[in-house]
């Protein structure tokens, strides 16, 4: 079996070696040639910010529809309601004056996005527009957000999907009510796309429902992780079969650093163990660029503290300065128990 990653976020070289591993024929190329075009692959595997003309039997990636859904809010949310699916409209406040009871989702482009109740809110706002900010306020109906993902075959979403907490945390979902109310209402329109690949819906939920928010095609580090066999499980979505992934928690965390960007320093430590769980951007060992994102570590383990554990041992078996922090368990248990107290997983 030939597989052909096409890799412009440049960290699926880890990929390449997991599948190399088990004796399969992988090409690895950064980006889209006529060469590749020419290539008549298993699977080709296309991890690119736009769509690629390929034969869609073989491709896995963004083709053009779903590539106008997600770059378009106001055309999502038409196509999706088209589906079934009614996404909330938010709207941004010129003079916010907070309503009690009521939560706000507070966007500035240079920090992370800020959940808050009314009066905290205000505070925030204040403080931002102080510091001469870019701010938007949108109310929100919902306690917090997370994904649920899933890859689809070109006839059905395999099975399981999973939910994701912070980007980082993923865990398989039941087909319960969480699933019926997002990926299972458009499974019978993605076949007419066809469309192969991880599809991931955000998210609103809270005690008084569920909120479909965006859509998104994305190839994350920590769902290769899962797959307890990758070339089988490409293999599988190019067929229409199924394959198994790992049945416990699995997390990805962001290796970021600016000194080390900056300064160029070499990546200290690497063996054959490490680089099962580092997924670098470029070709090689050495960092380069401005992006302060050098890659992911990622783990598996039977509950998220052993996730964390796990990342944490990689972590101090390599040399990457100042580093930003994993989240905690406890923060990621306190949302997977709300989620179960609520009936959703």
């Amino acid at each position: 079996m030939q597989i052909v990653i096409i890799d412009e976020d440049g960290y699926l070289q880890t990929l390449v070696g997991k599948i190399k591993g088990r004796g399969y024929d992988v090409q690895y190329y950064p980006r889209w040639n006529a060469s590749v075009a020419k290539m008549k692959p298993d699977v080709l595997l296309a991890n690119t910010l736009k769509p690629l003309r390929h034969l869609d039997h073989i491709l896995v990636g963004i083709t053009q529809p779903v590539f106008n859904m997600i770059t378009d809010k106001e055309y999502m949310r038409k196509v999706m309601k088209v589906w079934g699916v009614v996404m909330p409209i938010t709207h941004t406040p010129k003079d916010f004056k907070p309503e009690k009871g009521k939560r706000y989702c507070i966007n500035c482009p240079s920090l992370p996005t800020y959940y808050s109740e009314a009066e905290d809110a205000k505070t925030v706002v204040e403080m931002l527009l102080h510091h001469k900010l870019e701010v938007s306020i949108e109310e929100t109906p919902y306690n917090f957000e997370i994904e649920v993902e899933a890859w689809f075959n070109g006839k059905k979403f395999l099975s399981p999907p999973y939910f994701i907490i912070d980007e980082m945390i993923m865990h398989p979902l039941p087909r319960t009510l969480l699933y019926d109310s997002t990926l299972e209402k458009i499974e019978g329109c993605l076949k007419k796309l066809t469309f192969r690949g991880p599809i991931s819906m955000g998210v609103g939920v809270g005690e008084d429902g569920i909120y479909v928010l965006s859509l998104d095609c994305k190839f994350r580090p920590m769902v290769f992780e899962a797959m307890e066999h990758v070339e089988e499980y490409l293999r599988a979505v190019v067929t229409g079969a199924n394959a198994p992934m790992y049945p416990e928690w699995v997390e990805q965390t962001p290796i970021v650093s600016n000194v080390s960007r900056m300064l160029k320093l070499p990546v200290g430590g690497m063996n054959d163990q490490n680089k099962k769980h580092l997924w670098l951007n470029g070709k090689d060992v050495a960092i380069t660029g401005i992006n302060p994102t050098l890659g992911y570590i990622t783990a598996r383990g039977d509950s998220v503290r052993e996730c964390n554990r796990r990342i944490t041992r990689t972590r101090e078996n390599i040399t990457i300065p100042y580093t930003l922090p994993h989240p905690l368990a406890r923060h990621v248990k306190e949302k997977e128990k709300m989620l179960r107290e609520w009936g959703l997983v």
